[in-house]
């Protein structure tokens, strides 16, 4: 049975015998390919990526691959740099010190403060959100003209084999939510594609989650399987996230319970 709790640590270490690593091994490797094969693709800014992949689909000679570049230099591996320490997303990507206050979720500017410091941050966070909610509503009428099944073998598509392809099932339609907001500014540290499950009728499905609030994410659904609206993941019971990923990170998700953990990656698999 599971527990009743829905608080998680979203950033727990892999067990070595996790049955979802080499799948998401296997992204990664050739996500990372598709990346240096097309580095502005996943780099232009969200108003570009169409005009980019139009051209990309010509019959015109395409241009000798760049060199090889060090992967991600912008995403580190976080378990690699702090073994001991899992990595606790920023809330709103800020850079400023830990102790400046920042603006609460959904809160009117007219409760965070009156001085600039406290407006400028609504604003700011505002304004993220509004993003987030417009990415959310377009990616969503998207799945509905280009969803496309994998059939009886599930694959999980790349960037760019999703728009060659034009269109996938929602691993593949998820990466356009998961790259867009990387290329808007949101830090990868608080952006990641999460493998879901609803115990319920045992589905699995593929989400965006965006950490604004470090212990409840935001859930960016690219085809409503799950939410037809933007939700944090404490407003939906009947979904369990399992595992989060990025191009070269990979976490389990533990549930806290009592002051105990339960390893709810362990209770379905793919």
């Amino acid at each position: 049975m599971l527990p009743a709790s829905n608080s998680y640590d979203y950033f727990a270490r892999p067990a070595t015998t996790d049955a979802w690593s080499p799948k998401i091994g296997s992204w990664q490797r050739r996500a990372r390919a598709d990346r240096r094969l097309a580095p502005t693709l996943t780099a232009a800014p969200l108003a570009v990526l169409v005009p980019e992949v139009a051209v990309a689909n010509t019959t015109q000679t395409r241009p000798s691959p760049p060199a090889p570049e060090p992967l991600s230099p912008v995403e580190p591996d976080p378990m690699a740099a702090q073994p001991n320490q899992p990595p606790v997303p920023d809330a709103l990507a800020l850079n400023e010190p830990t102790q400046t206050a920042q603006p609460t979720a959904g809160a009117p500017v007219s409760e965070l403060g009156s001085d600039l410091r406290s407006k400028y941050l609504a604003f700011r966070s505002e304004r993220r959100r509004a993003m987030a909610e417009e990415l959310f509503a377009w990616i969503q009428r998207q799945s509905r003209e280009h969803y496309v099944s994998d059939g009886p073998l599930d694959h999980w598509a790349t960037l760019e084999e999703t728009l060659e392809r034009n269109g996938d099932d929602c691993d593949g339609l998820e990466l356009l939510v998961y790259n867009a907001l990387l290329s808007m500014g949101f830090k990868r540290s608080e952006v990641f594609r999460a493998v879901v499950y609803r115990p319920s009728d045992l589905q699995h499905h593929m989400v965006t989650l965006w950490f604004e609030d470090p212990k409840d994410p935001w859930v960016i659904d690219p085809t409503g399987a799950m939410t037809d609206r933007m939700r944090r993941m404490s407003d939906l019971s009947d979904w369990v996230p399992l595992k989060m990923l990025g191009t070269n990170s990979e976490f389990s998700v533990t549930r806290l319970r009592h002051g105990s953990r339960d390893l709810v990656g362990s209770v379905a698999q793919n």
